[in-house]
């Protein structure tokens, strides 16, 4: 699209185009080929600020597309990027959304004006209604669907759209919850429901109107040890018939399988995080922006890299105790993993892949080993990956850690030990 990273897209499937932030600007993306498949943006106008915004829009002819972000409150009609006028609010908006032909403004304290069914920028004066359940600030206003949930840092409100004219949101009783949010990015559509990074510290998905823990321990501890919590960002992407959902901080990036509801952790080489930002899905592709330049990817299921940087994949396992809990021997060790899939020139990385392995005899403090097995060239299929003599481990048990940085498949079905358990002598 442009040199500078992605602030946010928004894919109008009716127009056959997105709209996409970069830094100050504001880009019309269209399709100009499916074979090879290419893109081409045009910049239409200039936006404050450089964070991350939040875009959607309404069924006005011409469409309008708003754009909330820390400077304000602006939208694009007709190729044209225009402001909200503030003076329609009390205070200026924090957030913004639309639903059921409404755009809502939310106020920090607490009150959301509505607009005029697909105006986005006229609100009348006494369109308003106020999240007042609990004493603390509004962070976001989140669509789901025909209703619309107001996050503040301390609770979450439920409203509904009803058919009233003159007061077209109606809170859903009893449905309050004592949950907060801590990131206004941080809440995102996933499995039919909200996901989203709470106040103390877990991730929730909406079940209903009730938020449930979907985050485990370990996920909590970098929630509490994170010291930007509110600068969480989230995405969701589906892949595979996989709806996965993703929050990245400054130090890391963690992803949610809606399907199997496991975890797993996303970094891009040589960051300590995942370099991908607002997945839209757009021209039978999920295409994501990237927050180290002005390009746009998309998943491929046959690609092994990330714009021509390694894509490191690995697992550690648990840690295996040997029969009576003294420590044992390990005399060989067997991976049943996907292997014969080298590339087919030999001066390609590829050619002949490898695994990298290392253990740990010290609950992962510390990794030792660096052995390479090969996962043999293309068409090895009866390749055999496994290794002997790992030596000796205490109480503590052994870890294993598997890393393939070769772009190749990566399927794993278990790793299988021999351990010869330790005798204590009396």
């Amino acid at each position: 699209v442009t040199d500078t990273p992605g602030r946010g897209q928004l894919f109008l499937d009716d127009l056959d185009c997105a709209y996409a932030v970069h830094s100050s600007g504001v880009f019309k993306v269209t399709k100009t080929s499916s074979s090879p498949f290419t893109l081409s943006a045009t910049r239409i106008g200039t936006l404050p600020g450089v964070e991350q915004v939040r875009m959607h829009r309404n069924q006005a002819d011409p469409v309008q597309i708003s754009i909330d972000c820390d400077a304000g409150q602006y939208y694009i009609e007709a190729d044209t990027v225009k402001t909200v006028n503030a003076e329609q609010f009390t205070t200026s908006p924090v957030t913004s959304d639309y639903v059921g032909g409404y755009t809502l403004y939310g106020e920090e304290n607490g009150r959301f004006n509505w607009s005029t069914i697909n105006e986005c920028e006229t609100v009348d004066a006494l369109d308003f209604a106020t999240a007042e359940q609990y004493a603390d600030k509004l962070v976001r206003i989140k669509a789901d669907g025909s209703d619309m949930f107001v996050f503040s840092r301390t609770s979450i409100e439920p409203w509904r759209v009803t058919s009233d004219a003159d007061l077209p949101f109606q809170l859903i009783g009893g449905s309050v919850s004592k949950k907060g949010i801590v990131a206004k990015n941080g809440v995102v559509s996933v499995d039919n429901t909200l996901a989203f990074p709470t106040n103390d510290n877990l991730i929730c998905r909406l079940n209903g109107y009730t938020p449930e823990r979907i985050s485990t321990h370990g996920i909590e501890r970098l929630l509490e040890s994170d010291e930007d919590r509110e600068s969480i960002t989230s995405l969701s992407y589906t892949f595979e018939g996989h709806s996965f959902a993703a929050w990245t901080s400054t130090d890391y990036t963690v992803s949610w399988d809606a399907a199997t509801r496991f975890w797993h952790e996303r970094q891009s080489y040589q960051t300590s995080n995942w370099r991908f930002r607002n997945v839209i899905k757009a021209w039978g592709k999920e295409i994501a922006q990237d927050a180290l330049s002005g390009d746009l990817f998309y998943f491929d299921g046959d690609t092994f890299d990330e714009g021509g940087e390694p894509m490191i994949w690995g697992m550690d396992t648990p840690i295996i105790h040997a029969v009576g809990g003294n420590g044992g021997i390990v005399d060989s060790l067997h991976i049943d993993i996907a292997v014969g899939n080298g590339v087919l020139l030999s001066t390609d990385d590829g050619y002949d892949p490898k695994l990298m392995l290392s253990w740990s005899v010290d609950g992962g403090n510390t990794f030792k080993g660096d052995r390479e097995l090969s996962l043999g060239k293309r068409g090895h299929y009866n390749t055999k990956v496994r290794t002997r003599r790992l030596g000796r481990f205490e109480d503590k048990g052994i870890m294993f850690r598997i890393r393939i940085s070769d772009p190749v498949v990566r399927g794993i079905v278990a790793i299988t030990p021999s351990i010869r358990p330790l005798t204590l002598q009396r």
